[in-house]
C-alpha cells in the first residue's frame, strides 16, 4: 500500500520467500497458491518495462521457467520421479501445466496409498499417513521367494478389528475405507481364478 517503487528491501524479502517456501506435506494445492501469491507480488512490485515485443516475450518465457523452477524445487521428496520427468521435457512446460502433472501425482499417491481425502468448511485438505508395509501388495503372481523381507513379515501382522491377517488396525480397510486399486486387484484376483479353475 506504501510501496513508491524504491524500496529494493521489500522486492527482496519476496525473492526470498518464493525460493523459501515449501511443500512440507501439505495439499500441493495450497502449496502452489501460496507461492501464486508472492509471484503476484513481485509482479506489481516490479512491472515489466519492455518496449520490444521479442524481448517481453524472451523475458515472460524465462520468468516461467524461474517459477517453475522455484515450484517444483519447494516439493517434498516424495515428488522425485514427478519432478524429474518434468524437467526433462523439452521445452520446459508451463508452470500450470507443471502444476497440474504434480497435482495428479499427488491424488495417484492419495488413490494408491489408501489416503484419506477429507473435507473442511473452510478449504481442502488431505490426510495421509507414510505408506506402511501391510498397505503395499507385491505384484499379483509373483513368487513368494521373490517377495522382499518387508512383504514376509507382514504375515506376522494381525487385526484385532476384522481379525484379518496380513494388516493392523491402523491399515484396516474396513476402519479407513477401501482404495480404488483394492477392488481392482480383487477383480483380477476372481478372472484369474476362473481362468485356472
Amino acid at each position: 500500500m506504501f510501496y513508491d517503487g524504491s524500496d529494493e528491501s521489500q522486492y527482496y524479502e519476496l525473492r526470498c520467500k518464493a525460493t523459501r517456501t515449501r511443500h512440507d506435506g501439505r495439499p500441493v494445492n495450497l502449496y502452489f497458491t501460496e507461492l501464486k501469491g508472492v509471484w503476484q507480488d513481485l509482479d506489481k512490485r516490479r512491472p515489466i518495462k519492455m518496449v520490444c515485443a521479442a524481448d517481453l516475450r524472451t523475458h515472460t518465457e524465462e520468468l516461467s521457467k524461474d517459477r517453475v523452477y522455484d515450484f517444483l524445487a519447494g516439493l517434498d521428496n516424495g515428488f522425485d520421479q514427478v519432478r524429474s520427468e518434468i524437467l526433462r521435457i523439452k521445452p520446459i512446460l508451463g508452470i500450470e501445466e507443471c502444476f497440474n502433472l504434480v497435482r495428479r501425482e499427488a491424488q495417484r499417491k492419495t488413490t494408491m496409498l489408501g489416503t484419506k481425502a477429507i473435507t473442511t468448511s473452510s478449504s481442502m485438505t488431505m490426510v495421509t499417513k507414510s505408506p506402511s508395509p501391510s498397505m503395499r501388495l507385491p505384484p499379483t503372481g509373483t513368487p513368494r521367494s521373490n517377495c522382499t523381507q518387508e512383504d514376509i513379515d507382514k504375515d506376522k501382522l494381525h487385526c484385532n478389528h476384522c481379525n484379518g491377517k496380513q494388516h493392523t488396525e491402523e491399515t484396516c480397510f474396513e476402519l479407513h475405507g477401501y482404495p480404488e486399486w483394492y477392488w481392482e486387484l480383487k477383480k483380477q484376483l476372481k478372472a484369474k481364478g476362473k481362468r485356472t479353475g
